[in-house]
């Protein structure tokens, strides 16, 4: 079953999880946030989570426009998302 949307703030210049655990969810930001820069990694389910210098080392750039970003795990378990956001505070809904 479904749980209801998750509305997370992601302050800029940091990493901010947005996932725990997840398997399959999908990760839109929030329509009043969308003039900002924002960047995915993930890490397994209870990893290290990520510093600074993975954002220019591994993160990707999370969202087309406003097309939704998809959070997966290929290998079936579980993955923890994290997003940094630049240009100003930022926030994604979490739909899992």
């Amino acid at each position: 079953m479904a749980t209801a949307p998750q509305v997370i703030d992601c302050p800029e210049g940091e990493w901010t999880k947005v996932a725990t655990n997840v398997v399959d969810a999908m990760l839109h930001v929030h329509p009043a946030y969308g003039n900002r820069g924002y960047w995915f990694t993930y890490r397994p389910t209870g990893g290290v989570a990520p510093d600074a210098a993975d954002r220019t080392e591994e993160a990707i750039p999370a969202f087309d426009g406003m097309a939704p970003h998809p959070i997966a795990s290929r290998a079936g378990e579980g993955i923890d998302g994290y997003i940094w956001c630049d240009g100003g505070d930022g926030k994604v809904i979490l739909y899992n």
